[in-house]
């Protein structure tokens, strides 16, 4: 049975509520969230 991962990736119905999901859309918004608040470099 495939995971909701692949679900997801291959455009089926999936369910957004899965642990593995949540995990990877936090991880995502965190990261995100520090390359936003990185500061400009001059070079």
């Amino acid at each position: 049975m495939p995971t909701e991962w692949q679900k997801m990736t291959s455009g089926e119905l999936y369910d957004p509520r899965d642990p593995e999901l949540v995990q990877a859309r936090n991880r995502a918004r965190n990261l995100c969230h520090e390359l936003n608040a990185t500061g400009e470099t001059h070079l």
